[in-house]
């Protein structure tokens, strides 16, 4: 995604210098590689909003509330229609954000859990996973 956003920006503003009267050669028309960059950084992002949001109103189980189980050994997850157990050495990595707190399986896909729901139990949850040695960037 990051090198796709690079080139939708070289391709959005290099015709703009064009058209600016910096010479830059294009072998095609430079309104053509306009357009190309516009629907890169602006309707793609548009697109997969509103494809997400479509996804998340649809989707059953992505709409349950989750009651997440910490403890020493595993992480369990319950939901209306589901129960999930994951080791500690299954962790990808832990992020703590201003509002949330991250569980990543991989580099691309995390649980989101509210920290709010942590109550006292934060400062306990950011010491077992410290003790866990999981890559983590914790407050």
């Amino acid at each position: 995604m990051i090198y796709i956003t690079i080139i939708g920006l070289g391709a959005f503003f290099l015709p703009i210098l064009y058209f600016l009267g910096v010479n830059i050669p294009f072998e095609k028309s430079p309104l053509l590689a306009l357009v190309f960059g516009f629907v890169i950084i602006v309707v793609m992002p548009i697109a997969i909003y509103f494809n997400a949001r479509k996804t998340f109103s649809t989707h059953g189980l992505i709409k349950e509330r989750i009651i997440y189980e910490i403890t020493d050994d595993k992480i369990c997850q319950t939901g209306e229609t589901f129960h999930s157990e994951m080791d500690w050495t299954k962790i990808y990595k832990i992020v703590e954000m201003k509002n949330w707190i991250l569980i990543y399986h991989n580099r691309q896909i995390a649980n989101t859990i509210p920290k709010e729901s942590f109550g006292e139990n934060l400062m306990e949850f950011r010491n077992l996973v410290r003790s866990k040695k999981i890559k983590a960037k914790l407050k």
